[in-house]
């Protein structure tokens, strides 16, 4: 029994996929190149330098091992909220840094109108502002650094 999976390419950028005669669904192709980050990661080696740094090894100390990871069901959140299709966004790494300089801005603000009784709450309003911020900023860069081309 011989199967054959038939993929035509439309006009105006419409792919056809299905099984000989029958379409099973159409797909419009996007012009735009996403970027390869599965090949960037590889390109600048960034598992080895993990492994190398103890990345791994540490974070399963704190508890978090690829089987709490499945029992948590983070992969699948990740998906739900679209993180994965933010990756290959190019449009993340400005957003990120624009959601990095409003953290970074929110910070000092909150501290500096807030109520004068109530330090700590601000303190430590502004320190997990400035930790936001740091972490948008990191991501940013790491994803910009993985989708050049």
């Amino acid at each position: 029994m011989e199967r054959r999976t038939n993929v035509q390419v439309r006009a105006a950028g419409t792919k056809s996929i299905g099984y000989k005669d029958k379409e099973f669904r159409s797909k419009t192709v996007s012009s735009k190149n996403a970027p390869k980050l599965l090949a960037r990661v590889e390109e600048l080696r960034l598992l080895s330098k993990a492994e190398e740094a103890g990345l791994l090894s540490a974070a399963e100390k704190a508890g978090l091992s690829l089987s709490s990871i499945e029992k948590m069901g983070l992969l699948s959140k990740a998906e739900d909220f679209g993180i994965l299709t933010l990756a290959t966004d190019k449009n993340a790494p400005a957003l990120l840094t624009t959601v990095a300089v409003v953290c970074y801005a929110l910070a000092p603000a909150l501290v500096y109108f807030g109520p004068d009784d109530q330090f700590v709450p601000e303190a430590i309003g502004a320190a997990l502002l400035a930790l936001g911020g740091t972490a948008a900023f990191g991501g940013a860069t790491l994803l910009g650094t993985l989708q050049k081309s």
